[in-house]
């Protein structure tokens, strides 16, 4: 996109990775028109390669170097491009421990409008969409299998972990983007079922600021990352869904 470009849609959603993908093809599926704003480049499973640095400077937000700031600094990964970090990241699919959601419902003041058993079915229809399941112990390595011994010798419970993938083939290349398509991430898998049902995306514009009016969100204004530097103004008529993990999501909030 090269001009100032405006468009309408019932939701706009902010951000194309586990979360805004999964929204987009919840609300595409239910007949609505959905514009999803991606940051980052849709790089192609054919584009993926082994060499971790190109990897880390086409997908990666500030080249992997993100880091936190405080009493201790930890590197902070996370994706930008299409799927998000779900194209950079291992395929582990993890719930929501009880004692977190518990904490959300008496911390953050949503008492029991989201609960452990609220949440169970959703988690049901993820893990089947996605195809999440053990890890095989082929695919594993000895190395699992003697961490799996000595955590049992220990006394310790251990278990497998739960990933969504197609047919995992070890080859070790997922923080560089699964080369044979087999990790199940939004970039191969929600985001073109959102698209085959009508939503439309934009790739490589930044998302400035959500507009409202009379308290309302009613779309998002974004600047397309390239010479051009045209403008986007996605209107939204139903609604905006702010998508960009929770890390980035508060700074478009703040501003």
């Amino acid at each position: 996109v090269t001009d100032d470009t405006v468009d309408t849609a019932d939701y706009v959603v902010i951000g194309s990775g586990a979360a805004g993908a999964t929204a987009a093809l919840t609300l595409a599926q239910a007949g609505y028109s959905v514009i999803v704003l991606e940051e980052g480049p849709w790089v192609r499973t054919k584009e993926f390669g082994a060499d971790v640095f190109p990897a880390m400077k086409q997908m990666y937000r500030d080249l992997a170097a993100q880091v936190t700031l405080g009493r201790a600094t930890y590197p902070i990964l996370q994706g930008k491009c299409v799927g998000g970090s779900t194209t950079i990241n291992s395929a582990i699919a993890l719930r929501a421990p009880d004692k977190v959601v518990d904490r959300w419902s008496t911390a953050f003041g949503l008492k029991d409008t989201i609960t452990p058993a609220a949440l169970a079915p959703h988690f049901d229809a993820l893990e089947k969409s996605l195809v999440v399941t053990a890890v095989p112990d082929d695919t594993a390595g000895t190395y699992d299998a003697l961490f799996a011994d000595a955590a049992k010798q220990l006394g310790i419970k251990a278990h497998k972990i739960q990933r969504y993938d197609g047919g995992c083939e070890a080859s070790a290349s997922c923080i560089t983007g699964c080369r044979n398509g087999k990790k199940l991430g939004m970039n191969i898998t929600h985001v073109p079922q959102s698209l085959s049902h009508g939503a439309r995306m934009y790739t490589s514009v930044k998302a400035i600021r959500v507009m409202s009016k009379w308290g309302r969100a009613t779309g998002v204004e974004g600047r397309f990352q390239n010479d051009a530097g045209a403008t986007l103004t996605a209107h939204a008529r139903r609604g905006v869904i702010l998508a960009a993990s929770v890390v980035q999501s508060p700074g478009i909030l703040s501003r």
